[in-house]
């Protein structure tokens, strides 16, 4: 009982009415139910105020997620179908510019240079988007450090390293002048990032001296899901998945180990022989279960059956119960994180796809709006620095040159039929455009109707009749 209490049940005692007051100001002051604090919620514990509080506990997460992501089979197969739903095998830059001679060359260019945008060569630039998606929910985020690379001089004179949480000199605690370093991650009076101080060896047992560098803010790209102001790492989206994660991992295995022991059959020979009367027929021995086997007991000995008991039926419940609460934390179905479709219908599957695109389409956004659109503004300045883009002298428009869009991987229906017939309508109505459709299933537009145009022109050469031409012309399409 803490001080503050003895004291009061002290003066209550001599005092009963001032006792009988304070208990009714505790009663009328109380007026939010969530902030009881009784017998049921003496353990709950507060969450602390600071957003940066639990940096101490991060790395222990980030272990944890991704020894999970290596090793349970669940985890990894739902970070990969969102990973594939997400990205897929990369995005397709479409340049929007006034100018289509430079459109097209800004494209190719860049395409290009996706073969050397890793600055240790390891990744093309669609593998760096898949591991900005994954370091999200094992690390909690990762930098990208814009690097000037006079290797790709050919296309744009810079590429991206790619850094890991695990790369932050945390050891490092020392003011930088009059900046605080916490974490590795240094920041002015004001609380403001302004450089972040990495290690120089990817790994500790190269760099032993544990060497580091400074690296100014402006020149790296923090790619994280923040959730409050001022936060300096991201938590990875795995956090409320691993407690369950860890503890079916067990629990399937206790199941297996159990079944392995309800599977064999064994028997026990006791042996009832006076105590001091143990001769060579009363010692151990063995007996060889056969198919129609008849054997012969020694004198005092009889047999016991060995039938090890499994629990009750409630196994795959309770297995789906913990599937069930790991899905929605990431976003997936119980049918999407376990793979069984023996439940489904097609309303029940239209439903867990639409909620599944809800959840990844803020994913692409913000992919796109803190990661992909500085890379190609970077890519447009170093390319023009060089002449690889001639923006013919109108360098005041500069928004005009840096103009694009990026299209994702496109969502397929189940039923495309339906989807097909919908889409055609809002076409017919002008509620939707042929750029927004083809963006929608991942492709360009204008690469489309290039290959369109080529595909009707070698059928008229044919002389064979196209079937979009036919519908062009009115005629009825079943």
């Amino acid at each position: 009982m803490k001080v503050l209490e003895k004291v009061e049940n002290l003066i209550g005692f001599f005092f009963p009415n001032w006792r009988a007051k304070r208990e009714a100001f505790k009663l009328y002051s109380r007026s939010l139910k969530a902030a009881e604090k009784g017998r049921l919620t003496q353990n709950w514990k507060n969450w602390v105020t600071s957003p940066n509080s639990i940096l101490s506990e991060l790395s222990t997460v980030r272990s944890r997620a991704n020894w999970l992501y290596e090793n349970n089979c669940w985890v990894r197969a739902s970070v990969d179908i969102l990973l594939s739903r997400i990205v897929g095998s990369g995005t397709t830059l479409q340049a929007l510019t006034k100018n289509e001679v430079f459109n097209d060359k800004a494209e190719n260019l860049f395409k290009e240079w996706s073969y050397s945008a890793d600055y240790y060569r390891q990744f093309h630039f669609g593998d760096i988007e898949r591991l900005a998606i994954l370091k999200l929910f094992t690390d909690g985020g990762v930098f990208f450090h814009i690097v000037t690379d006079t290797d790709n001089k050919d296309t744009a004179p810079f590429s991206i390293e790619v850094l890991e949480y695990g790369r932050l000199a945390s050891f490092w605690d020392k003011p930088y002048g009059d900046n605080e370093i916490i974490n590795g991650i240094e920041v002015d009076k004001s609380g403001k990032v302004v450089a972040y101080h990495f290690t120089v060896a990817p790994d500790s047992f190269l760099n032993p001296t544990l060497e580091t560098k400074r690296v100014q803010a402006e020149d790296v790209i923090h790619f994280s899901p923040f959730r409050r102001p001022h936060q300096l790492l991201g938590i990875p989206l795995l956090a409320p998945v691993i407690p369950y994660a860890y503890h079916l991992d067990d629990l399937i295995e206790a199941e297996l180990i159990n079944a392995k022991v309800s599977a064999s059959f064994g028997i026990a020979i006791k042996k009832n022989a006076p105590v001091g009367q143990f001769n060579q027929q009363t010692q151990q021995r063995e007996l060889e279960i056969a198919p129609g086997m008849i054997a012969e007991l020694n004198p005092g000995e009889d047999i016991a059956v060995i039938d090890p008991k499994r629990p009750g039926n409630t196994f795959d419940d309770f297995v789906k119960l913990i599937l069930r609460g790991m899905g929605r934390a990431i976003g997936l179905s119980y049918e999407q994180i376990s793979g069984d479709k023996s439940e489904v219908n097609y309303s029940s599957a239209r439903h867990s796809e639409l909620e599944l695109r809800d959840f990844i389409l803020p994913f692409r956004k913000s992919l796109e709006r803190y990661f992909l659109r500085p890379v190609y503004t970077e890519f447009v300045k170093n390319a023009v620095s060089l002449g690889n883009l001639n923006i013919m002298g109108a360098i005041k428009d500069w928004r005009n040159w840096t103009a694009h869009r990026w299209i994702f991987k496109g969502f397929d229906w189940v039923d495309p039929l339906k989807e097909a017939q919908a889409k055609r309508l809002e076409l017919l109505l002008g509620l939707t455009t042929l750029a927004d459709e083809a963006a929608a299933k991942g492709k360009d537009w204008k690469e489309l109707v290039k290959q369109r145009a080529k595909e009707v022109e070698f059928m008229d050469s044919l002389g064979l009749s196209d079937i979009s031409e036919t519908q062009v012309r009115g005629k009825k399409w079943e």
